[in-house]
């Protein structure tokens, strides 16, 4: 089909609750302590999900939610109260939650969110947080599988009489976040999209390790930075990555039902954004030096070919970024 879908909401902040915020303790990924400080704990917890019903009540037309952005990366800011936006590295290490104690809040969360969320409409559906944005298979399967082990311990969720390890219950897709890696100028980049796959798969095991038969599994990131291929703007081959990367996810992992392509368009130059962040768009940006602006991209051109049966006309995505030229 073609437009839009689905709709996924994303947010990488909370709220907190009523009277907690201080500029010199908190920030918006400050967490309370689930057990020294109990009671501000559920208060935030269901906050939040207050705000995602809020939300859902809003914007019906969003369907599913996602409530925290790549959880497991190393250093993402999910702390303690004492630790406010100015605080040193070492600082924060210091408040920083262990893996398990991540994968049990985010367990937390997602059980009040999805209630929150279905009781405005049934058919609304949450996903885990986002999982990855790196190629280090070793720390993605570690939270994938302590997220696992928190909802079948039966502790989870905080604050109701009775422990509930139904995963439907707490997310219906399993939300995952990978980009080829295609740094190594060495390697082949069949090489590059095989480990890309074989990293995918990894994380797959763990899913299936839980007997989780009944989640999607999506990859809602993925991309190729024209500006990552060690040297400047390597659009081309860029492009050739992307399809690939494409191919090798329809005829290899079947069991990934949506892939979302990182980004619409380059941003401006003049944005602030780093050189990678530039430069993942399907289309240039308005400003574009050196190309037509907002011209389709060899990666809107693989995508395109990819969606409509290996065609290279283009003439769609050509009339497309003519309405904003």
């Amino acid at each position: 089909a073609q437009g839009i879908n689905d709709i996924l909401y994303v947010t990488d902040s909370f709220i907190l609750p009523y009277g907690y915020n201080d500029p010199e303790k908190t920030h918006n990924k400050t967490v309370p302590d689930p057990v020294k400080d109990n009671a501000n704990y559920l208060a935030w917890l269901k906050v939040n999900a207050a705000a995602f019903a809020a939300l859902a009540a809003e914007v019906p037309e969003i369907k599913f939610f996602e409530p925290f952005n790549e959880i497991n990366v190393t250093g993402s800011r999910l702390e303690t109260y004492g630790i406010g936006w100015n605080a040193t590295e070492e600082q924060q290490a210091a408040h920083r939650f262990t893996v398990a104690e991540k994968a049990g809040i985010m367990a937390d969360l997602c059980w009040y969110v999805s209630k929150a969320v279905k009781s405005v409409d049934p058919a609304n559906q949450v996903t885990t947080p986002s999982i990855s944005l790196s190629n280090n298979a070793v720390v993605e399967k570690e939270f994938l599988d302590a997220f696992y082990k928190a909802i079948e311990s039966g502790n989870y969720p905080t604050g109701q009489a009775l422990g509930d390890k139904r995963i439907d219950n707490y997310f219906t897709v399993i939300n995952i976040h990978l980009y080829p890696d295609y740094t190594d100028k060495s390697a082949q980049m069949a090489t590059n999209v095989n480990n890309f796959a074989a990293n995918i798969n990894s994380e797959y095991a763990v899913i299936k390790a839980h007997n989780d038969g009944g989640s999607r599994v999506w990859l809602t990131e993925t991309g190729v930075s024209a500006n990552e291929l060690l040297s400047f703007r390597k659009e081309n081959a860029a492009g050739e990555i992307l399809g690939a990367a494409l191919s090798k996810i329809d005829n290899d992992l079947t069991y990934i039902d949506t892939v979302i392509t990182y980004k619409i368009a380059d941003i401006s130059t003049d944005a602030g954004a780093s050189q990678a962040e530039t430069y993942y768009g399907l289309f240039y940006s308005g400003d574009d030096m050196d190309n037509d602006p907002y011209a389709a991209k060899p990666t809107a051109k693989a995508v395109y070919s990819f969606t409509h049966n290996g065609s290279t006309d283009y003439s769609e995505l050509d009339a497309l970024a003519a309405k904003y030229q």
